[in-house]
């Protein structure tokens, strides 16, 4: 079993993008900034005991080397006399995590965090997030900080500065959530400013701020003792979290050379300052402004060819500028249109007896994009045979075509053509024509 790589992941709101001149840029966050912050979640661990996970204000999502060095310990701390230890074991985290819910427009964190020693490898001994649970083997770290083997702290991928065995460094960081980006100080030093908010593991909404559901501490996979103590949460401003309900289209299953009516309901409706359907049909997301009528929004997606993939999803933003998003739903462009047989012709028009005729059909798909497969052609000879055969097709004419072997004269031949196309669907036509005698 394992949890996500280290590798972080930067992810832009497909068919949504934030440009940096409307970031906000932040300041360093000294104490008396904190202070002004609503504290949502404070703890020294001085409250618990020695040896025993901290069980009352955290979960153990994953358990490293066993529960037995998840604990609190009384040997070292930055205040007070207790901190939190975590040891992992390779490929399997020890993670503790602080259940969050809060509607904060910026939300961000304070911990102390001590790496036993370091041994120069690249993977990570500490990491330190908001969080979102995705299976008993998975997290999404969203904006993690993470403390390398080789003495490096890194996020984004960048390299904030190097760090030193057996000694506290104090990490901060601020996520702005309506703009999914954040920057984070080491020791109160601004180290890095509106970084975009990268994920451990994909993420199912965007922007990707939406999805926290808790503060994490964490030592990955490199069986090192990693401490942690005097951990602050806070928010401040709040965002109205409108819920996007109800995704559909009309209609359900698409033709080729259908419009398609997507729509949603986006709760909280007076609030809505914009609606947008992105849709893609490839890499390339294209957004169109949905139309309002009460809770529900709706706009079109263009007719598709036959078999294309088109994925979707809905935006909206409140009036206060933030952005909610909905899962990526999908629907494949079926084909229900059968081929047409415009027309059929036989040459010659006036048979006589013992000689051949060729049979011509014009068979087009009309709007559909399936593709003819195969055309059969039948007839009942003079001695009560069944008679089949495919037709040809011919390149030059456009035609599909058959010979039919000389007949009795004074007959009259009954034949039909059957034109097939690539997904089951067909048509047929029956015609005759009379054999001079």
């Amino acid at each position: 079993m394992l949890i996500p790589t280290l590798l972080l992941i930067s992810v832009t709101a497909l068919g949504f993008n934030v440009s940096s001149s409307k970031r906000p840029r932040f300041s360093a966050l000294d104490t008396s900034d904190v202070a002004e912050r609503a504290v949502l979640f404070e703890d020294d661990f001085e409250g618990y005991d020695s040896g025993r996970f901290p069980y009352a204000g955290w979960d153990l999502w994953f358990d490293g080397v066993g529960d037995a060095y998840q604990v609190v310990v009384d040997n070292v701390s930055r205040s007070g006399t207790k901190s939190l230890q975590l040891l992992g074991v390779s490929w399997w985290a020890a993670f503790a995590a602080k259940p969050l819910v809060t509607n904060a427009s910026k939300v961000g964190f304070e911990v102390y965090v001590r790496v036993e020693e370091t041994r120069g490898e690249t993977s990570d001994n500490a990491r330190v997030s908001f969080t979102k649970w995705k299976s008993p083997s998975i997290s999404m770290e969203i904006a993690p900080v993470c403390f390398l083997d080789n003495g490096k702290i890194v996020s984004d991928g960048q390299i904030l500065q190097s760090y030193d065995a057996e000694k506290w460094y104090k990490v901060a960081l601020l996520l702005d959530r309506p703009f999914d980006t954040y920057s984070v100080w080491i020791d109160d030093v601004l180290r890095g400013e509106n970084l975009p908010a990268g994920t451990t593991s994909s993420p199912e909404m965007t922007p990707v701020s939406y999805e926290i559901e808790a503060f994490s501490v964490s030592q990955c996979y490199n069986t090192v003792k990693v401490y942690f103590d005097d951990v602050k949460v806070f928010g401040e401003g709040s965002m109205t979290l409108l819920q996007i309900k109800d995704v559909s289209t009309d209609p359900v299953a698409p033709n080729v050379g259908e419009d398609v009516a997507a729509s949603a309901i986006i709760t909280d409706a007076d609030n809505v300052d914009q609606a947008l359907l992105a849709y893609t049909l490839d890499t390339t997301w294209n957004n169109v402004s949905m139309n309002r009528f009460g809770e529900v929004f709706k706009a079109t997606i263009p007719s598709q060819p036959f078999g294309v993939l088109v994925q979707y999803r809905i935006y909206a933003s409140d009036v206060n500028g933030n952005w909610i998003v909905s899962s990526i739903h999908s629907y494949t462009v079926s084909d229900f249109t059968p081929p047409e047989i415009v027309a059929v012709n036989w040459t010659p028009a006036q048979s006589s007896a013992n000689n051949t005729v060729r049979i011509d059909a014009n068979i087009t798909n009309g709007i559909s994009g399936g593709g003819i497969s195969r055309v059969l052609f039948s007839f009942t000879d003079s001695f009560g045979q069944l008679w089949t055969a495919e037709m040809k097709y011919d390149y030059v004419s456009g035609l599909w075509t058959v010979i039919v072997p000389p007949q009795p004269g004074g007959i009259v031949v009954q034949f039909r053509v059957v034109a097939c196309d690539n997904v089951g669907d067909q048509t047929s036509k029956e015609c005759e024509y009379n054999v001079l005698p």
